[in-house]
């Protein structure tokens, strides 16, 4: 597993930095709804196939009806 990750308010950043370690706060709602991510892409994906096809990626924030521009993105990404 590796992470990339922008800093927030840089706009101007072309590429995403490879991150070492990785701390999410999370309140117990927000690893619920983590959860349901995880496991709504993956079922949809084992589903139609493309889970171990790469290249595929998901948005948090497309997913969760939730989500607020306050929050960051997750992004999970198969590469090709």
């Amino acid at each position: 597993m590796r992470a990339f990750g922008y800093v927030r308010g840089d706009e101007t950043a072309e590429e995403p930095t490879e991150l070492q370690e990785v701390t999410l706060l999370c309140s117990v709602t927000d690893l619920r709804r983590l959860q349901a991510f995880i496991e709504k892409v993956i079922a949809e994906r084992s589903a139609d196939g493309t889970l171990d096809k790469g290249p595929w990626h998901d948005h948090f924030q497309d997913r969760d009806d939730g989500w607020t521009e306050d929050e960051a993105d997750v992004i999970l990404s198969l590469p090709s």
